[in-house]
This record gives structure tokens, C-alpha cells and sequence, in this order.
């Protein structure tokens, strides 16, 4: 598996109305938080879709890339496609806070349409890439 295959995995994961969430991994349909991989999980972070995604992988006996790498490919899209009006850093160093794609997932005013669009914008990074 590659990281196109995991990204690509998390927007089959994200796709569905009302599979997105902010603010924790995962919730349940009674809205309560819960881990990635809980059976009950029905919506989830990009985070969240991306431990899924690795973990439903590994699960089947694949081997997958690790969440750096994905995460990288998720940070150089943003990068080049977001920009950060206040200017704030992120912990990823020169790249801005924007590029930080958890902290992006969970903006105010961020839309299931958003993410969408980001992972098939990763996904096609990550193919070019290969």
C-alpha cells in the first residue's frame, strides 16, 4: 500500500454526508467521542479517517506507509494551496499554521466540502509523486 492508497482510503472513509467531524478522532452516531478505530465510529476527523485508514491496512495483513508520511503529503497541499493570513507557525516549522492539517480540519468555518477537495488534492500529489 502507498500513500496515495491511504489517502485515497481516507476520502472513501469522509465521503458519505455526515462521515466528517471536528474537534476528536471519531464520534459515534449518538455524538459521543471515540477512537478511530471504534466499531461504532461513524464520523471522523482527517486524523481520525487517516489512523483508520492505516489501521483497516495493517488489519487486512498490508503493510502501510506510517502517518508521517501521509501527513506530509497532506501539509505540502495546504502549504501550496492555503494561505495563512496571521502568519502563525506551526510545529511543523517553516510551513504555516494552516499547513497543519489537523488544526486545519478543525477551523471555524471549515466544511466537509473543504476536506474533500484537500484529499483528492493529496491524492493527486501523492500520484504525481509516486
Amino acid at each position: 500500500m502507498t500513500v496515495r492508497d491511504i489517502l485515497e482510503r481516507m476520502a472513501e472513509i469522509l465521503e458519505p454526508e455526515g462521515s466528517w467531524a471536528q474537534k476528536a478522532d471519531a464520534y459515534r452516531r449518538d455524538g459521543i467521542r471515540c477512537t478511530a478505530h471504534d466499531l461504532n465510529a461513524a464520523s471522523w476527523c482527517i486524523r481520525g479517517a487517516m489512523m483508520k485508514a492505516i489501521s483497516d491496512t495493517r488489519h487486512q495483513g498490508l503493510l502501510a506507509p506510517d502517518a508521517t508520511s501521509v501527513l506530509k503529503v497532506l501539509r505540502e497541499v495546504l502549504a501550496a494551496e492555503f494561505n495563512d493570513i496571521m502568519g502563525r507557525r506551526s510545529i511543523f516549522g517553516d510551513l504555516p499554521l494552516s499547513a497543519d492539517p489537523i488544526w486545519w480540519n478543525d477551523m471555524n468555518g471549515r466544511t466537509h466540502e473543504d476536506v474533500r477537495l484537500l484529499l483528492k488534492k493529496a491524492i493527486y500529489r501523492a500520484e504525481v509523486e509516486e
